[in-house]
């Protein structure tokens, strides 16, 4: 059984272009695949300090409006859950919600991932 806030991704996962649900399928598996993943380590931005793994050569071809349509959902859940979601967990739900919105198969998503709270291209 879903909760609230995961039935509520369906509606913020409005698909803007064809190819919006490919590029957050890409973006769910780059987070998902490398070593420690799951983790929204992917979401990260660098800073002045540390080159963020988003930002490695690698990652440099992920599409932008998968970033846009997690972070819409995360807002979305932010706003009626603040400090409870991980980042992670609403980037696995919106993928799979994508997927069936599609017509794609479901898969059940574990929740009670925790998020990285640092990132950095020397782990690629």
């Amino acid at each position: 059984m879903s909760s609230g806030w995961e039935e509520g991704l369906s509606r913020v996962s409005m698909i803007s272009t064809p190819t919006t649900a490919a590029a957050t399928i890409r973006l769910f598996l780059h987070n998902c695949l490398f070593p420690n993943g799951c983790d929204a380590f992917i979401l990260l931005s660098s800073t002045l300090f540390s080159s963020a793994e988003r930002d490695n050569d690698i990652n440099l071809s992920l599409p932008g409006d998968a970033f846009d349509l997690v972070v819409r959902a995360m807002t979305t859940v932010e706003l009626a859950c603040p400090n409870t979601v991980s980042c992670s967990d609403i980037l696995a739900a919106s993928t799979r919600d994508l997927l069936v919105m599609l017509g794609g198969p479901t898969f059940p998503v574990f929740l009670g991932r925790r998020d990285t709270t640092s990132s950095s291209t020397l782990l690629i």
